[in-house]
């Protein structure tokens, strides 16, 4: 019974249809296409995805660190959270936050990468899910507008990392962030600072020189200054609580938390109450 209901009813759930080419003009067509030709390769660990594994173990403790409450458990810290998952790719970071306990959905504007999330999901073992409080996470082909539209203040959390760089209208996402969040609902945000260092590291190295990822990922002039990210969150009554740096090292596949926001941070927002 409660399984049913802390899901979303399923009139909220979008057709996982094609995108259209609105939806597509959010995001330029070459880092379109580089997301299509690495979508079947989310969940390996030595893949181009890879550093977004190891973020997890930031990423998922920022997460649950600000949403544990008094319905809280030992195992299931996220227990009974709505989260909208945007820009989840394959499912990478949904699917940990659903084993914590969270109801999970998550969306994106990258069809292959929806239908990579939803066959990973459905091979893992039968207890796997069945012994969480609300099964597997959602997975619609949609945008953050597509849900504010029709599910205004439905969630406890909105997470988008490592979204907010590719994508042209940014601050309309956190405007529709904040349409999705419950009053004193949160929002997070890992991304990228608009630095020299964070053109040397993110772009020349990571994908030029290394190919720590595919070449054409990223798009330094899309990177965000953390006072733009502040302002523009303000702006749509969400108020910061949190911001933090993060630092990778390649060499043992390592994230840490930093003082210094030059290229890699974290930013979590609170939806005011009233």
């Amino acid at each position: 019974m409660l399984r049913n209901w802390i899901r979303l009813p399923s009139i909220y759930k979008l057709p996982n249809s094609r995108l259209s080419s609105t939806a597509h003009s959010k995001m330029d067509s070459e880092e379109v296409a580089t997301f299509q030709k690495i979508a079947q390769k989310w969940w390996d660990p030595d893949g181009p995805m890879g550093a977004l594994h190891s973020m997890n173990s930031l990423r998922i403790t920022m997460i649950t660190e600000a949403l544990k409450s008094s319905s809280s458990t030992e195992h299931f810290p996220l227990y009974g959270k709505r989260i909208l998952d945007v820009g989840c790719g394959g499912g990478i970071l949904s699917e940990p936050l659903a084993l914590l306990g969270a109801s999970v959905w998550g969306i994106d504007l990258i069809p292959e990468g929806i239908e990579v999330a939803k066959r990973h999901a459905s091979t893992q073992a039968t207890h796997r899910w069945s012994a969480t409080p609300f099964g597997a996470p959602e997975y619609s082909c949609c945008s953050v507008a597509d849900v504010a539209s029709k599910n205004p203040g439905q969630f406890d959390a909105l997470v988008a990392s490592e979204v907010l760089e590719h994508v042209s209208d940014w601050e309309n996402l956190i405007k529709d962030a904040s349409i999705c969040l419950k009053p004193g609902g949160s929002f997070f945000v890992t991304t990228l600072n608009k630095t020299v260092p964070s053109y040397l590291l993110a772009i020349l190295l990571a994908e030029r020189l290394f190919g720590l990822v595919p070449l054409g990922t990223h798009s330094w002039n899309k990177f965000i200054n953390p006072d733009r990210l502040r302002l523009a969150a303000i702006r749509y009554n969400l108020q910061p609580r949190k911001l933090l740096g993060m630092s990778y090292n390649p060499l043992i596949d390592r994230w840490t938390w930093t003082p210094s926001l030059a290229v890699n941070y974290a930013f979590h927002a609170v939806k005011e109450t009233n």
